[in-house]
C-alpha cells in the first residue's frame, strides 16, 4: 500500500511539471511574430526601420494592391505630411509635390536609388511624377526632413524612394492587369518575370489612355473639349549573379507621356499638345564581405519634353552619373 501512494505521488508531480511546458510549447509554435521591414532610403545601406531613428513612411506591396486604379501623384497625395498639387485633376495635369509644405524642387525623387532630376519641366527641376507607372513599382519609401547629408540640397523637405519590381523566386511567372473607369480611362499592365540560381529578370509594360476632362472653366455656352492623355511604359531588369557574393543588375526603363492642355484659367485650346519622355538605364552592382558590401552604381537619364501649340519647345538630357559607396 505505501508503495503504490508513492509511485502516485511522483506520477502527479511529474505530470505537474510537464503540463505548463507542454501549453507553453503549444503556445509558442502558434506565436506569430512580426519581422521588422528593411528599409534602404534612411542610411543608403538595408537595416532595420526600427534601428533607422527618422520619420519613415512606407507604402508596401498590400498598399498598392489596393490602389490598383490609382497612379503614383494620387497615392503620394494620401500620406500624412504630404501634398501633391493636381494629384486628382485631369491625368494630364503637371504634378507638385509640397512635402512638410516645402517647395516642389525641395523634395528628391530617387528610382531603385538613383535620383532623377528634370529641368525641363516647369517646377524648378522637380521630377514629372507622370512618367512613372505605379505598374512597376514594388514599394516606396518615403524620409521625412532634411537629408541633405546624405542626399545633397535637393533633399531639404525629405526623399521619395520609388523601387520597382524585381524578378519572382519561380522559374518564369506571367502576370497582367486591366481596369477601365470613367471619362472612358482604360488601364492595363502585363509582363513576365521568374528567378533561377545564377540569373533572374522581370519584363513588363504598362499603358493608360483617357479622354480626360477639360482644366480650363467654361466661360460661355460653347462647351470646351477634353484634355486627354496617354502613357506608355516599358521596364526590363536582370539580376545577374555568377558567384554567391556578386550580384549584377543592369536595368533598361522607357516612358512617354502625351496630352493635351488649355490656353489658360478661362481659355479653351483645341491645338496644345505635349509629350515627355524618359529613357532610364544603367547597372548596379553588389559585393558583400563579412563586414559590410560594396555597392556600385550607373544610370543614365534622359528627359525629353517638348510642346506643340505654345511659345516652347524644349528638349534636355538631366544627366549621367557615376556612385560608388562602400
Amino acid at each position: 500500500m505505501k508503495k503504490e501512494r508513492k509511485v502516485w505521488a511522483i506520477t502527479s508531480i511529474v505530470l505537474w511539471l510537464l503540463a505548463p511546458n507542454q501549453i507553453i510549447a503549444q503556445q509558442d509554435s502558434l506565436t506569430v511574430r512580426q519581422l521588422q521591414e528593411v528599409v534602404v532610403t534612411a542610411t543608403k545601406f538595408p537595416k532595420s526601420q526600427s534601428e533607422t531613428g527618422k520619420v519613415l513612411t512606407i507604402i508596401d506591396q498590400d498598399i498598392l494592391r489596393r490602389s490598383a486604379g490609382k497612379d503614383v501623384a494620387q497615392l503620394l497625395n494620401e500620406q500624412v505630411g504630404m501634398a501633391v498639387s493636381g494629384s486628382n485633376s485631369n491625368i494630364g495635369k503637371d504634378k507638385s509635390v509640397y512635402l512638410r509644405g516645402a517647395k516642389n524642387e525641395y523634395t528628391l525623387i530617387l528610382l531603385d536609388g538613383v535620383p532623377l532630376n528634370d529641368p525641363s519641366g516647369i517646377s524648378g527641376g522637380a521630377y514629372d511624377l507622370r512618367l512613372i507607372s505605379l505598374d512597376q513599382v514594388e514599394r516606396i519609401e518615403i524620409l521625412k526632413g532634411s537629408q541633405s547629408t546624405l542626399y545633397g540640397s535637393d533633399a531639404i523637405a525629405g526623399v521619395i524612394n520609388i523601387i520597382t519590381k524585381k524578378s519572382e523566386e519561380k522559374a518564369a511567372e506571367f502576370f497582367g492587369t486591366l481596369s477601365y473607369g470613367n471619362y472612358n480611362t482604360r488601364k492595363g499592365s502585363a509582363g513576365v518575370r521568374g528567378n533561377n540560381k545564377y540569373m533572374g529578370y522581370n519584363l513588363s509594360y504598362s499603358g493608360l489612355a483617357t479622354d480626360g476632362i477639360s482644366e480650363a472653366k467654361e466661360n460661355g455656352t460653347t462647351p470646351f473639349d477634353k484634355d486627354g492623355a496617354s502613357q506608355h511604359a516599358f521596364q526590363t531588369t536582370v539580376d545577374i549573379k555568377p558567384i554567391a557574393s556578386l550580384s549584377i543588375r543592369p536595368f533598361f526603363r522607357y516612358s512617354k507621356f502625351n496630352g493635351k492642355y488649355d490656353g489658360g484659367a478661362f481659355a479653351d485650346d483645341m491645338l496644345n499638345t505635349y509629350t515627355a519622355t524618359l529613357i532610364n538605364t544603367g547597372t548596379q552592382a553588389t559585393y558583400s564581405m563579412k563586414k559590410g558590401a560594396i555597392h556600385f552604381q550607373y544610370a543614365y537619364d534622359q528627359t525629353d519634353r517638348s510642346y506643340d501649340g505654345a511659345s516652347t519647345s524644349e528638349n534636355f538630357i538631366t544627366r549621367s552619373f557615376l556612385l560608388i559607396t562602400i
